[in-house]
């Protein structure tokens, strides 16, 4: 047998076995992270409130309904995701997990009133995404069908992904109830995976030995405007709306992997490398639409929700991949903020983190529509605000990890602690 034949051989089953398919960074899920202070402890469901330094994320329009200046932060989180896949070796399950910390959020909101009467302006810098993994996996004697056994399988995974925006937004009060914003956002997002996998299998009698080192860098640069109105009739009910449309600037994905391979049966023994750079593998950002709704049902209690939408992506440039393809979805959130004192307010919210993969295969992840609940308290003051809470999601779904003929149900949980101080002035 020749060499080229021992890697077609390989090639069939070596591809798909465990490798990293959660691919260059969450983009199928909008929901991830949730920004902002008061936003956060109510799930997000704010873009009918968005009167803070958030709001240039939220809802631009409602800084103008702001009562006064501030700056806003979110120290150092602690998050941790865990994804579980059921029966992946005939009755065993296998466990992925990230965990780590990141900023999620950092603003300020000033009143322009000197320079444009009712006009305000806001900045931030937030996360909407992030991952670091250190996965070190070892499976003996695993059974993954009929045919086929995995002798030992290692497996070493490190990624560190990060989607970070820096924002403005400019807020106008046209009347004492209507109130037009807009704002531009500069989104960077970066995702570096490398992969060790050596792995000795029988299949159909046939005992090979392989061993693969791949790296895989994904960046993107880009620019997102948006547009913003929030209008509250009456004195207790508020509504709000954002559209935005971001646009790539750059991105660009570069794949590097050595792959060797043993026929034990035969003696025999294969090497090659790949390499390979693409630009436009996403596609266009999708269109996104904001809906939400305010009821101050009295000085201690608010409610709040909104509906989020994301359109499809399905662009066919030159360079897009096919499996990044994206069908529309939407969100949706409620949040609650009461005062069980003056000084101590009580947050909570319920939502939805749904995913927009068309299909699911091995080589775009698991299929896992999320719910989430968050809950914070907080400790405020005239001129000053800190709280501590959580972010709990918790979904299950599928995906194809080993092969594209076997389907597998996973399980997915993740944590968000954080704390966060607003100072007004």
């Amino acid at each position: 047998m020749k060499k080229i034949e021992v890697l077609k051989l390989f090639a069939a089953s070596m591809i798909v076995i465990l490798s990293e398919q959660q691919s260059f960074g969450d983009i199928y899920h909008y929901n991830n992270v949730i920004i902002g202070e008061r936003a956060q402890g109510m799930g997000g469901a704010y873009c009918a409130v968005a009167d803070d330094a958030s709001g240039v994320y939220y809802n631009p329009a409602g800084l103008a309904f702001a009562q006064s200046n501030d700056i806003s932060g979110s120290a150092n989180a602690l998050y941790s995701r865990t994804l579980t896949y059921k029966d992946i070796f005939e009755g065993k399950n296998f466990t992925e997990k990230s965990e780590g910390t990141f900023s999620p959020f950092f603003g300020a909101m000033q009143k322009l009133d000197k320079y444009i009467k009712g006009l305000v302006g806001g900045f931030a810098y937030y996360s909407l995404d992030t991952e670091l993994t250190d996965q070190n996996d070892l499976v003996q004697n695993a059974v993954v069908s009929s045919t086929t056994t995995y002798n030992i399988l290692r497996r070493v995974v490190n990624r560190k992904a990060a989607t970070t925006v820096a924002a403005m937004g400019l807020g106008y009060r046209i009347s004492p109830s209507l109130s037009l914003g807009v704002s531009l956002a500069y989104t960077h997002s970066e995702d570096l995976t490398q992969i060790y996998l050596n792995l000795d299998e029988t299949t159909s009698g046939v005992r090979r030995k392989s061993t693969t080192n791949s790296r895989r860098l994904l960046r993107t640069y880009g620019l997102e405007p948006g547009l913003g109105i929030q209008w509250a009739p009456f004195t207790k009910l508020a509504f709000g709306m954002t559209l935005k449309q971001g646009q790539f600037a750059s991105q660009q994905l570069e794949q590097d992997q050595h792959l060797s391979v043993y026929l034990a049966s035969t003696n025999q023994y294969g090497d090659t490398a790949q390499r390979s750079k693409s630009v436009n593998p996403l596609g266009a950002p999708p269109l996104q639409a904001r809906f939400g709704t305010a009821l101050f049902a009295s000085p201690d209690l608010l409610l709040t929700a909104d509906l989020s939408y994301y359109g499809a992506v399905k662009n066919m440039e030159s360079g897009y991949r096919p499996e990044f393809a994206r069908e529309a979805v939407m969100n949706q959130s409620i949040g609650m903020e009461y005062f069980l004192t003056p000084s101590f307010p009580f947050r909570m919210g319920i939502f939805t983190n749904n995913d927009a993969r068309k299909t699911v295969s091995v080589n775009n992840g698991e299929k896992i529509n999320y719910l989430g609940l968050s809950t914070f308290g907080a400790w405020a003051q005239p001129n000053s605000q800190i709280s501590l809470g959580t972010v709990v999601q918790k979904g299950s779904g599928s995906s194809k990890k080993v092969s594209e003929d076997k389907s597998e149900t996973v399980d997915g949980f993740a944590y968000t602690v954080a704390f966060s101080a607003t100072h007004s002035f």
